[in-house]
C-alpha cells in the first residue's frame, strides 16, 4: 500500500483506491473517518472525476494530517466497519455523507455506506412520545398562567 503523502498522491485514483482499500479493513469500532470538505479532481485513466476524498482509521489520520498542511481541508466523523459495511456517525455539514456514499459506488470496493442511527439528519425535530408531548404542553400552559399572573401584579 502507497502511502498518502501529497495532493498528487491523493488525486492519484489507482492508489487513492488501494489506500482506501487497506485502510477499510483496519476500521473498527469507533474508529475516525473524514472527508475532504471541496470536491478534489481526481486521475482516473485518461480522465478526470470531481467527488470528495475519504479516509479512515490511524492511517487515514496521518494522511489527513499532511493533506491538512498542504491546504486539503477535511470534515470528520466516527465510523465503523463489519465486513462490507461502513457505518458513519454524523458529519456537518449533512451532504457530506451523500458525498461519501457516491465516492465509494465510484471505487466498486464493495462497501454499503450508512448513517449511525440519529446521524446525519441535519439537526432536524425528532418526533416526540405522544405522553411525553402531552406532559410539555401542560408544563407550557403552566408557565403561561404564571406569567399572567406575574404580570397581572404587576400591572403591567
Amino acid at each position: 500500500m502507497k502511502k498518502i503523502e501529497t495532493l498528487e498522491d491523493l488525486l492519484a485514483w489507482d492508489d487513492f483506491k488501494e489506500f482506501t482499500k487497506a485502510t477499510l479493513k483496519l476500521v473498527g469500532e469507533e474508529d475516525i473517518c473524514y472527508v475532504s470538505k471541496d470536491k478534489l479532481e481526481f486521475k482516473i485513466d485518461a480522465g478526470t472525476w470531481k467527488g470528495h476524498a475519504f479516509l479512515a482509521g490511524k492511517k487515514g489520520d496521518l494522511a489527513m494530517k499532511k493533506l491538512k498542511s498542504k491546504g486539503v481541508i477535511f470534515r470528520e466523523a466516527t465510523c465503523s466497519a463489519k465486513g462490507k459495511q461502513l457505518t458513519m456517525g454524523e458529519i456537518k455539514p449533512p451532504k457530506l455523507f451523500k458525498e461519501a456514499e457516491k465516492l465509494f459506488l465510484k471505487l466498486k470496493l464493495g462497501y454499503k455506506v450508512s448513517k449511525q442511527d440519529g446521524a446525519g439528519d441535519g439537526g432536524g425535530k425528532k418526533e416526540m412520545p405522544p405522553e411525553e408531548r402531552k406532559k410539555k404542553i401542560d408544563e407550557l400552559r403552566k408557565m403561561e398562567t404564571n406569567i399572567d399572573r406575574i404580570m397581572g401584579a404587576m400591572d403591567v
